[in-house]
């Protein structure tokens, strides 16, 4: 029998990122992207569920930086047009900066607003000799690589001088139109490529800066067991009415770093 489960949460931390001028304008932000692809993003968590989360996240590629995140926020950036655009709750995201040679990572867990900064993620690629797959039209060759607890497979199409990717990959000969962790938990694949200038934004509000060690535990404490993460910082979550439930509850974790 299915117990149904009510936590009574007030997720109230929203912040802000500048608007998106109207379609053909291009408006002032930290960089201008030339690129902007669309990927489905999958993860699958067995020890939470059988059914996989799906989003649609953006690559945004600029002179200077790229920006990976939701596309919901990027169509908000595009559409409102207002003064400020709300970022979602769930929402993560990376920006690069090729400049400074610097990563930055953004997360929402809960009521808080996490970030790290780090410098550009090196991985040690292996090209597959005669690999071949058509992805939106491009024809791709087959890398791997072994970065931060997962193996990876990684399709670039070497049409595509960019050297850039999902989440944080990159330094392949072409851009990565398709990401697979060998477990089958994280999931990229390219489903729209455009040409075109768009401004892009860094988030503002408030984040607080934690090490790469700290974000990965509080990701993973609040995965595996949500309701000791929310005890621990003083929201008092309710089962079936009840406050102060002790019982272990996990939720969706799978993230693409593990290390």
């Amino acid at each position: 029998m299915n117990i149904k489960i009510l936590l009574t949460l007030w997720l109230g931390a929203m912040t802000t990122v500048g608007s998106f001028a109207s379609e053909g304008k291009v408006d002032s932000g930290i960089d201008i992207s030339t690129l902007v692809v669309t990927y489905d993003y999958i993860t699958l968590d067995t020890a939470y569920s059988k059914r996989p989360h799906r989003f649609a996240y953006v690559l945004q590629h600029g002179g200077r930086y790229d920006r990976f995140f939701d596309k919901r926020q990027y169509e908000k950036e595009n559409d409102d047009g207002g003064e400020e655009s709300f970022v979602l709750p769930s929402s993560l995201g990376v920006i690069i900066d090729r400049k400074s040679n610097t990563a930055e990572t953004r997360n929402a867990v809960a009521t808080t607003n996490i970030m790290y900064t780090e410098p550009i993620p090196e991985m040690e690629w292996k090209i597959v000799a005669d690999s071949a797959k058509n992805i939106c039209g491009h024809s791709c060759k087959l890398a791997t690589t072994t970065w931060r607890g997962r193996e990876w497979k990684a399709w670039f199409a070497p049409d595509i001088n960019v050297s850039a990717g999902p989440w944080k990959f990159h330094g392949l000969p072409g851009l990565i139109l398709e990401m697979d962790d060998t477990t089958g938990a994280v999931h990229w694949g390219a489903t729209e490529i455009k040409a075109e200038k768009r401004s892009m934004y860094s988030p503002s509000g408030e984040f607080t800066p934690v090490s790469r060690e700290e974000y990965n535990s509080t990701l993973r404490f609040y995965g595996t067991d949500m309701l000791g993460y929310l005890n621990s910082i003083g929201l008092e979550p309710k089962v079936n009415g009840v406050s102060g439930v002790s019982k272990k509850m996990r939720t969706h974790y799978a993230p693409p770093e593990l290390e």
